[in-house]
């Protein structure tokens, strides 16, 4: 039986935050710009040797920082908390700057969860943010498979747990903004198939090529909701 992915996104109100109920909800993401808060220090020397062993990691913080090394092999899930009306960035770098994946990229406050992928060896993250914000990275061999059906919804950007595809995928979009969706291996993050590439409002068909153990990558600039059904 085919599974049918169906996706919705609408842009945020000018001037108002919104809040995305699910498990991958950022609490609230202003829209419009804010100014860099005054009080943001200076980034971090360079990060530190990793750790030897594989733990649970938590870093927080109230600006830019760099947090020690930590080793990616397999898939992390990163959880991150920001207080703030700026923007909070999160890049997941390797220690010669190279970046491996993008974690957060929005504008005021959000609680989320996200994943990455790979194994890409000794990693850091690279913060810029301008108020106080607390990030967990849990360390796992395989993120655990997501069982359909399965909802997921967000203001921002955000990498899905692992689901199990069977091929087959439905996608409406009515907002204004920019929204990219990727499938994406969850072995080793690279990009399978791209699903969806617009900017404002379409609605279009298509069947992903492969199936099997893989992820979405979210990339959205207004309310977005992903549903997965059988």
């Amino acid at each position: 039986m085919q599974r049918v992915l169906v996706l919705t996104l609408a842009a945020l109100v000018a001037g108002c935050s919104a809040a995305a109920p699910s498990t991958v909800r950022p609490v609230s993401t202003p829209s419009g710009s804010a100014l860099p808060s005054t009080e943001s220090a200076p980034p971090s020397s360079a990060p530190v040797g990793p750790s030897a062993s594989a733990e649970n990691l938590t870093f927080s913080g109230t600006a830019n920082k760099k947090t020690r090394l930590f080793t990616e092999d397999g898939a992390l899930q990163i959880s991150y908390k920001i207080m703030s009306h700026a923007s909070f960035v999160v890049d997941l770098d390797q220690p010669d700057g190279t970046n491996v994946a993008s974690v957060a990229n929005l504008v005021g406050s959000a609680k989320l969860t996200t994943w990455a992928y790979g194994s890409a060896g000794a990693v850091y993250l690279d913060v810029t943010a301008h108020g106080p914000w607390t990030i967990s990275v849990v360390q796992l061999a395989q993120s655990p498979a997501m069982a359909v059906p399965v909802k997921f919804s967000g203001t921002t950007e955000i990498t899905t747990p692992t689901i199990t595809f069977v091929g087959g995928e439905t996608w409406t979009y009515k907002g204004d903004g920019s929204f990219l969706v990727d499938l994406i291996s969850a072995t080793d993050g690279t990009t399978v198939q791209n699903l969806v590439t617009t900017s404002g409002p379409g609605a279009d068909n298509t069947v992903p090529y492969v199936t099997g153990a893989l992820a979405l990558r979210v990339t959205a600039t207004g309310a977005w909701t992903v549903s997965i059904t059988q």
